[in-house]
């Protein structure tokens, strides 16, 4: 039998499907009978019929995806508690009456991945965004460190003291060709521990990009990045039972925000662990949309990680950089090299 947390990978579009199936544009302004009405059965049956598909997932399934769909706000219950979830009916209430939603291939494709994200949660969220995450190599004296970044937008979003004071610089993925025709955007506010890395037009494409929104007090995240373990440069550490890879997946909640006295701007206090490597990485919400980045701590809070907690700086900051509240910053004094795993 087909895991459930295997499903957005055998049946990609199954919770579009199921929204669009109940979407109100349907019925709107029209009397339905209850042998017209749309049923998980029906549903069931339509699904199989336009994906041809012999290999359904069981017919419970359907009715657990339904019931967290409600859960998450995105369904309605119209009528339930039928023999068997059989004539179970919701409803898709956003519609503009025509389902033009629906019609839109990208809109489609957005809400279908943020559905996924929040139905089948970190596990799919860790999965689907793992390759956006890229480590940093940089030399400041002899020995390589590394650090974290993350493809964003048109470029790559990192922490500014991953690349400030490197006399050698490479980054997973991105020839030293791109890297040298970038153009490396940091804050007005010299404290924001921020850099943006903007690509020359036409490389970005073909990319998956984060989507990105506001984080708030006790939302669910998740911090991804490569952490510093002394003599394991490709060894991946994980946190509350996440397959590891060669990054670290930590979940945490963010457990404030606060006015810091070291920057004097709004940051995100998480619980998630966060150490040197981690810097410059992403912090994902359930929705799979960033909303921080993995900072530098202060060098005054000796004893800052006695609780397990590390900073990130909210996305609104990267925002603004990229709208232009920033300067260039220069890499003249950087070699750009290939990168070696």
């Amino acid at each position: 039998m087909i895991e459930l947390d295997q499903y957005p990978y055998i049946y990609e579009n199954l919770l579009i499907e199921i929204i669009e199936y109940f979407s109100a544009h349907h019925s709107l302004g029209k009397t339905i009978s209850n042998s017209e009405r749309r049923t998980i059965l029906k549903f069931y049956q339509y699904y199989q019929s336009k994906y041809n598909i012999s290999d359904m997932p069981p017919f419970s399934s359907i009715s657990r995806l339904c019931e967290i769909l409600v859960e998450k706000k995105y369904l309605s219950v119209v009528v339930k508690d039928t023999p068997h979830n059989f004539d179970d009916t919701y409803m898709f209430l956003p519609s503009d009456g025509v389902g033009a939603l629906f019609q839109n291939e990208v809109l489609k494709r957005l809400l279908n991945e943020k559905l996924n994200c929040l139905v089948f949660g970190f596990k799919y969220i860790n999965s689907s965004y793992k390759d956006n995450v890229r480590p940093i190599c940089h030399y400041i004296d002899k020995d390589p460190g590394i650090g974290s970044s993350f493809l964003f937008l048109d470029g790559i979003a990192t922490a500014k003291h991953c690349i400030e004071k490197a006399r050698k610089l490479s980054i997973k993925g991105i020839p030293k060709e791109v890297l040298n025709a970038s153009e490396f955007l940091i804050h007005e506010v010299d404290a924001m521990d921020l850099m943006f890395i903007k690509f020359p037009q036409g490389h970005s494409q073909g990319f998956k990009f984060f989507e990105y929104e506001e984080g708030q007090v006790l939302d669910e995240v998740l911090a991804l990045g490569f952490p510093k373990i002394p003599g394991f440069h490709t060894f991946m550490t994980a946190e509350k039972a996440v397959i590891s890879s060669r990054y670290t997946s930590s979940i945490g909640t963010v457990a404030s925000l606060s006015e810091d006295f070291w920057m004097r701007q709004n940051l995100m206090l998480i619980t998630a662990k966060i150490k040197g490597g981690n810097s410059g990485g992403p912090i994902i919400n359930n929705k799979g949309n960033v909303v921080g980045i993995a900072s530098n701590i202060p060098q005054i809070e000796e004893n800052y990680d006695d609780l397990g907690y590390g900073i990130a700086i909210p996305i609104k900051f990267l925002i603004e950089i990229i709208e232009g509240k920033s300067k260039v910053f220069n890499t003249s004094g950087i070699e750009f090299i290939d990168f070696i795993d």
